[in-house]
Protein backbone atom coordinates (compact mmCIF):
# COMPACT_ATOMS: atom_id res chain seq x y z
CA UNK A 1 0.00 0.00 0.00
CA UNK A 2 1.48 3.35 -1.06
CA UNK A 3 0.72 6.18 1.36
CA UNK A 4 1.67 9.80 0.68
CA UNK A 5 1.64 12.44 3.43
CA UNK A 6 1.58 16.17 2.78
CA UNK A 7 4.82 17.79 3.92
CA UNK A 8 2.94 20.76 5.38
CA UNK A 9 1.38 18.74 8.19
CA UNK A 10 2.49 19.71 11.70
CA UNK A 11 5.72 18.08 13.01
CA UNK A 12 3.77 16.08 15.62
CA UNK A 13 1.29 14.82 13.05
CA UNK A 14 4.04 13.89 10.59
CA UNK A 15 6.00 12.05 13.28
CA UNK A 16 3.03 9.93 14.34
CA UNK A 17 1.65 9.27 10.87
CA UNK A 18 5.01 8.47 9.33
CA UNK A 19 5.72 6.07 12.21
CA UNK A 20 2.47 4.15 11.91
CA UNK A 21 1.74 4.58 8.22
CA UNK A 22 5.27 4.33 6.84
CA UNK A 23 4.30 7.10 4.48
CA UNK A 24 6.22 9.04 1.87
CA UNK A 25 6.39 12.76 2.66
CA UNK A 26 5.76 15.11 -0.24
CA UNK A 27 3.87 18.27 -1.18
CA UNK A 28 0.37 17.22 -2.16
CA UNK A 29 -1.70 19.45 -4.43
CA UNK A 30 -4.96 17.99 -3.08
CA UNK A 31 -5.61 16.56 0.39
CA UNK A 32 -3.25 15.68 3.24
CA UNK A 33 -3.02 11.89 2.93
CA UNK A 34 -3.34 9.85 -0.27
CA UNK A 35 -3.51 6.05 -0.40
CA UNK A 36 -2.65 4.18 -3.61
CA UNK A 37 -3.54 7.26 -5.68
CA UNK A 38 -7.23 6.42 -5.24
CA UNK A 39 -8.18 7.47 -1.69
CA UNK A 40 -7.74 11.02 -0.44
CA UNK A 41 -8.06 12.30 3.13
CA UNK A 42 -8.31 15.93 4.25
CA UNK A 43 -6.98 16.08 7.82
CA UNK A 44 -8.21 18.71 10.29
CA UNK A 45 -8.26 19.54 13.97
CA UNK A 46 -11.64 20.63 15.39
CA UNK A 47 -10.58 24.30 15.27
CA UNK A 48 -9.33 23.98 11.69
CA UNK A 49 -12.55 22.25 10.65
CA UNK A 50 -14.58 25.16 12.04
CA UNK A 51 -12.44 27.85 10.46
CA UNK A 52 -12.45 26.03 7.10
CA UNK A 53 -16.25 26.03 7.12
CA UNK A 54 -16.46 29.79 7.53
CA UNK A 55 -13.65 30.76 5.16
CA UNK A 56 -15.01 28.46 2.45
CA UNK A 57 -12.03 26.09 2.29
CA UNK A 58 -13.80 22.92 3.42
CA UNK A 59 -16.17 22.43 0.53
CA UNK A 60 -13.60 23.61 -2.01
CA UNK A 61 -11.24 20.97 -0.64
CA UNK A 62 -13.96 18.32 -0.88
CA UNK A 63 -14.66 19.31 -4.48
CA UNK A 64 -10.95 19.07 -5.30
CA UNK A 65 -10.65 15.63 -3.69
CA UNK A 66 -13.66 14.32 -5.57
CA UNK A 67 -12.39 15.75 -8.86
CA UNK A 68 -9.08 13.93 -8.48
CA UNK A 69 -9.76 10.73 -6.51
CA UNK A 70 -12.49 8.05 -6.51
CA UNK A 71 -12.78 8.09 -2.69
CA UNK A 72 -12.51 11.05 -0.32
CA UNK A 73 -12.90 11.55 3.43
CA UNK A 74 -12.48 14.30 6.02
CA UNK A 75 -10.43 13.17 9.03
CA UNK A 76 -10.86 15.11 12.27
CA UNK A 77 -8.28 14.63 15.04
CA UNK A 78 -10.71 14.64 17.93
CA UNK A 79 -14.15 13.43 18.86
CA UNK A 80 -17.47 14.71 17.63
CA UNK A 81 -18.00 16.06 21.14
CA UNK A 82 -14.74 18.03 20.87
CA UNK A 83 -15.88 19.58 17.61
CA UNK A 84 -19.35 20.54 18.77
CA UNK A 85 -18.16 21.86 22.13
CA UNK A 86 -15.66 24.08 20.33
CA UNK A 87 -18.38 25.24 17.95
CA UNK A 88 -20.76 25.87 20.86
CA UNK A 89 -18.27 28.18 22.57
CA UNK A 90 -18.45 30.54 19.61
CA UNK A 91 -22.20 30.09 19.08
CA UNK A 92 -21.73 28.14 15.87
CA UNK A 93 -23.09 24.74 16.91
CA UNK A 94 -25.90 24.62 14.32
CA UNK A 95 -23.66 25.78 11.49
CA UNK A 96 -21.00 23.19 12.21
CA UNK A 97 -23.58 20.41 12.63
CA UNK A 98 -24.97 21.37 9.21
CA UNK A 99 -21.47 21.36 7.74
CA UNK A 100 -20.74 17.86 9.06
CA UNK A 101 -24.01 16.59 7.58
CA UNK A 102 -23.21 18.34 4.28
CA UNK A 103 -19.92 16.44 4.07
CA UNK A 104 -21.86 13.17 4.20
CA UNK A 105 -24.40 14.37 1.66
CA UNK A 106 -21.60 15.46 -0.69
CA UNK A 107 -20.05 12.00 -0.47
CA UNK A 108 -17.01 12.79 1.69
CA UNK A 109 -17.85 11.48 5.18
CA UNK A 110 -16.28 12.94 8.31
CA UNK A 111 -14.31 10.40 10.39
CA UNK A 112 -13.52 11.37 13.98
CA UNK A 113 -10.39 9.90 15.60
CA UNK A 114 -9.53 10.67 19.21
CA UNK A 115 -5.79 10.08 18.70
CA UNK A 116 -3.37 10.27 15.78
CA UNK A 117 -2.54 6.60 16.32
CA UNK A 118 -6.19 5.66 15.81
CA UNK A 119 -6.31 7.96 12.82
CA UNK A 120 -3.36 6.07 11.32
CA UNK A 121 -5.15 2.76 11.82
CA UNK A 122 -8.30 4.09 10.17
CA UNK A 123 -6.31 5.22 7.13
CA UNK A 124 -4.60 1.82 6.82
CA UNK A 125 -7.70 -0.33 7.26
CA UNK A 126 -9.97 1.87 5.15
CA UNK A 127 -7.33 2.02 2.45
CA UNK A 128 -7.00 -1.76 2.44
CA UNK A 129 -10.75 -2.36 2.23
CA UNK A 130 -11.30 0.16 -0.56
CA UNK A 131 -8.49 -1.28 -2.66
CA UNK A 132 -9.01 -5.05 -2.20
CA UNK A 133 -11.52 -5.32 -5.04
CA UNK A 134 -14.20 -7.06 -2.96
CA UNK A 135 -17.88 -6.36 -3.58
CA UNK A 136 -19.54 -5.30 -0.33
CA UNK A 137 -22.91 -4.00 -1.51
CA UNK A 138 -25.87 -5.38 0.37
CA UNK A 139 -27.58 -8.15 -1.59
CA UNK A 140 -31.19 -7.57 -2.53
CA UNK A 141 -33.46 -9.85 -0.54
CA UNK A 142 -36.36 -11.15 -2.58
CA UNK A 143 -39.44 -12.66 -0.99
CA UNK A 144 -40.44 -15.87 -2.69
CA UNK A 145 -43.96 -15.70 -4.04
CA UNK A 146 -45.53 -19.09 -4.79
CA UNK A 147 -48.64 -17.72 -6.55
CA UNK A 148 -47.71 -17.36 -10.24
CA UNK A 149 -50.38 -14.69 -10.71
CA UNK A 150 -48.93 -12.68 -7.87
CA UNK A 151 -45.41 -13.08 -9.28
CA UNK A 152 -46.55 -11.48 -12.50
CA UNK A 153 -48.34 -8.58 -10.84
CA UNK A 154 -45.42 -7.93 -8.49
CA UNK A 155 -42.99 -7.64 -11.39
CA UNK A 156 -44.19 -4.04 -11.84
CA UNK A 157 -42.27 -1.28 -10.10
CA UNK A 158 -43.96 -0.20 -6.88
CA UNK A 159 -46.07 -3.35 -6.54
CA UNK A 160 -45.19 -5.53 -3.55
CA UNK A 161 -46.99 -8.69 -2.42
CA UNK A 162 -49.57 -6.74 -0.40
CA UNK A 163 -50.48 -4.41 -3.25
CA UNK A 164 -50.45 -7.29 -5.70
CA UNK A 165 -52.95 -9.27 -3.62
CA UNK A 166 -55.16 -6.19 -3.30
CA UNK A 167 -55.17 -5.73 -7.08
CA UNK A 168 -56.10 -9.36 -7.68
CA UNK A 169 -58.87 -9.19 -5.09
CA UNK A 170 -60.21 -5.98 -6.66
CA UNK A 171 -60.09 -7.05 -10.34
CA UNK A 172 -60.42 -10.84 -9.99
CA UNK A 173 -57.92 -11.95 -12.63
CA UNK A 174 -54.49 -10.99 -13.95
CA UNK A 175 -56.11 -10.16 -17.30
CA UNK A 176 -58.40 -7.60 -15.71
CA UNK A 177 -55.51 -6.03 -13.78
CA UNK A 178 -53.41 -5.68 -16.92
CA UNK A 179 -56.28 -4.15 -18.85
CA UNK A 180 -57.33 -1.69 -16.18
CA UNK A 181 -56.90 2.00 -16.90
CA UNK A 182 -54.59 4.17 -14.83
CA UNK A 183 -57.57 5.84 -13.17
CA UNK A 184 -59.11 2.47 -12.30
CA UNK A 185 -55.85 1.25 -10.81
CA UNK A 186 -55.64 4.38 -8.68
CA UNK A 187 -59.00 3.58 -7.12
CA UNK A 188 -57.39 0.55 -5.46
CA UNK A 189 -56.07 1.18 -1.95
CA UNK A 190 -52.30 1.60 -1.94
CA UNK A 191 -51.93 2.30 -5.67
CA UNK A 192 -50.93 5.89 -6.40
CA UNK A 193 -50.81 7.79 -9.66
CA UNK A 194 -47.09 7.22 -10.23
CA UNK A 195 -47.38 3.46 -9.78
CA UNK A 196 -50.50 3.23 -11.93
CA UNK A 197 -48.99 5.36 -14.69
CA UNK A 198 -45.79 3.28 -14.61
CA UNK A 199 -47.80 0.09 -15.04
CA UNK A 200 -49.72 1.49 -17.96
CA UNK A 201 -46.56 2.87 -19.57
CA UNK A 202 -44.98 -0.60 -19.51
CA UNK A 203 -48.10 -2.32 -20.77
CA UNK A 204 -48.77 0.20 -23.51
CA UNK A 205 -45.19 0.44 -24.79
Amino acid sequence: MKIQLDSRESPETKEILELFLKSEEMTLIVGDIVVDNTICFEHKTPSDFISSVFDGRLFSQIDAMQDNYPHSFVLVSGTMTDLFETAGMINRYNSILAAVCSCYVRGSPVIFCDTLVNLSEVVKVLGAKLSDGKERSRPVQKTKIEDKRLQLICSFKGIDATRGKTLLEEFGTVWEVLNASSSSLQEVHGIGKVTADNMRAVLDS
